[in-house]
């Protein structure tokens, strides 16, 4: 069946010579979502002073809540946030393959949020608010360990 003769369902799970393609149907026309491949690591900072304990309830709220109270987001602005005791929590579930499905994009830089995977450690200012590795090395040990898994998919 033609994607134009296809039913009404709403969304339709398709796999093809490994390609993964969200089909969908909006308004009697057919959309096509191809899931992108995995281009960018990015590693950011919560930018707070070191030692400071942030939790992730936090960092949901800085992004999601509206405006004047936080960004405004639909969506947290990471996947992981490695905390200062060294463990990490993920806000959002990931598939752990190559491709960056539609529900594991996060608002962490745009224009490249659909190719990219977002971690964030607590910390990166010191006590006056100046940039600074803060890391402690239960963090370090956390992201190493992440990075040498990323690196294997």
């Amino acid at each position: 069946m033609g994607m134009g003769s296809r039913s009404r369902s709403s969304s339709r799970l398709s796999s093809r010579a490994g390609l993964r393609v969200r089909l969908g149907v909006r308004k009697k026309q057919s959309v096509v979502k191809m899931d992108k491949r995995l281009k960018y690591l990015v590693i950011h900072c919560t930018a707070t002073p070191e030692r400071m304990n942030v939790t992730p309830q936090q960092i949901i709220n800085w992004h999601t809540k509206p405006k004047p109270f936080g960004r405004g987001w639909k969506q947290v602005g990471y996947s992981k946030l490695f905390l200062l005791d060294g463990k990490i929590h993920s806000f959002i579930d990931e598939d752990n393959n190559e491709l960056v499905d539609e529900w594991e994009i996060t608002n962490g830089v745009s224009g490249i949020n659909n190719i990219a995977r977002h971690i964030c450690y607590v910390g990166g200012c010191d006590k006056q608010m100046n940039q600074k590795d803060t890391r402690t090395q239960k963090q370090i040990d956390a992201m190493v360990s992440y990075l040498k898994e990323f690196k294997k998919k």
